[in-house]
């Protein structure tokens, strides 16, 4: 990455001086930054002292609450373990919701330009599905661990063959953001990867990143269990309607069927779907967390035939709350499934699903193998 210019460096301290970001900031609180583009979130003041052990953490990401999804899940939670061990955290994120490829460009090339006029505040820098278009001088590079869930390569793969003009400039979409990926890879190869399936870590190696550290994403099991009675041979769907889900698959194997299906989510096909689903078919748009948990507690079965995944989030909540899976057989579902019928065989109970997921994916132990990674790779 090139060097800031000393007029570059007075303008964003500047900035940072007149929204009050460097004062001591008590609880969670944020400060714009870079023209309403970029929110900074912290827990205590960056420059405070340290318990012996202890780090200091800064973690980028797209996506974070009120946004909605996995990459925000995985964000909120790491922070809040972390934060719970004594660590202090720093959190940048967008200001808004980040709708396409150029915004996401954007917001990466800004928590860049942050990343090194504040590297020396950090032990750690953790990114989740960056996309840099620069590399970092050594002495950041050092610093800093990438977390990758998905990619647009691997997602190409799934793309549906385009005839209307408006899903040609989709496909034309993730075509050049899958060029653009590429490149930034380039950018990006000697920093440090870690990844949650043994799938995305082959997309990393056809990206040139050829090591890369396993580890899973996680469930808060206080708040996904079993509760309440389930209603016999309802399924449901949580997901977002895109192509590479295949929901409509999902749509139109319940129309030939009496059982019920709950789906929540939204998207791109959410009209079209509606329009061929049958009377069984109940679709319950974007609904808050609680919901989702609610509606994973009531249903039976958890389906998706999704033809893409990194690590399926909404599989291990809907287990960890008893639901039995039906899924398709893509990497990112075998890699749960196989572990859990490798240990309870065909026949199992919606407890059997629930004590699997709660004891191998509880968010407080993947918070602490992280933690390892970062001592033990530093």
């Amino acid at each position: 990455m090139k060097k800031l210019t000393k007029e570059e460096i007075e303008e964003e301290l500047a900035f940072e001086k007149e929204c009050g970001v460097n004062t001591l900031l008590q609880d969670i609180t944020s400060s714009e930054w870079e023209g309403k583009k970029i929110e900074v979130i912290r827990n205590k003041d960056r420059h405070c002292s340290v318990r012996e052990n202890k780090m200091k953490i800064l973690i980028c990401t797209s996506e974070y609450p009120p946004t909605t999804g996995g990459f925000a899940n995985v964000a909120a939670n790491l922070n809040s373990y972390w934060i719970d061990k004594g660590h202090v955290v720093e959190v940048i994120k967008p200001h808004n919701t980040l709708k396409n490829g150029g915004q996401i460009l954007r917001f990466w090339k800004q928590a860049a330009l942050y990343i090194n006029i504040h590297h020396n505040d950090f032990d750690v820098i953790w990114c989740q599905n960056p996309l840099f278009q620069e590399e970092f001088e050594k002495k950041v590079m050092d610093k800093i661990f990438c977390t990758t869930h998905t990619t647009y390569n691997g997602r190409w793969e799934f793309m549906p063959e385009a005839i209307f003009p408006k899903e040609i400039l989709k496909n034309c979409y993730y075509y050049l953001m899958n060029k653009k990926e590429k490149k930034c890879f380039k950018n990006m190869k000697k920093l440090r990867f870690i990844t949650t399936t043994e799938k995305t870590a082959q997309e990393l190696k056809d990206l040139g990143i050829n090591k890369s550290i396993i580890i899973p994403n996680g469930i808060d099991i206080d708040k996904y269990k079993m509760k309440g009675q389930k209603n016999k041979h309802q399924f449901c769907a949580v997901s977002r309607l895109v192509p590479w889900k295949n929901v409509g698959e999902v749509v139109d194997t319940f129309n030939n069927t009496s059982y019920k299906l709950k789906i929540a989510g939204d998207g791109a096909e959410m009209k079209k779907l509606k329009q061929r689903a049958g009377k069984n078919i109940k679709f319950l748009g974007k609904i808050p967390q609680e919901k989702v948990i609610e509606l994973y507690q009531e249903s039976e079965y958890f389906i998706s035939a999704s033809k893409y995944e990194g690590m399926p989030l909404a599989l291990i909540e809907a287990m960890a709350c008893g639901c039995k899976p039906v899924v398709s057989q893509i990497p990112g579902h075998k890699e749960v499934c196989d572990a859990f019928s490798k240990k309870y065989g065909d026949t199992y109970t919606a407890k059997d699903a629930s004590e699997f997921t709660r004891k191998n994916y509880d968010w407080s132990k993947i918070a602490d193998r992280y933690l390892e990674v970062f001592k033990n790779e530093k």
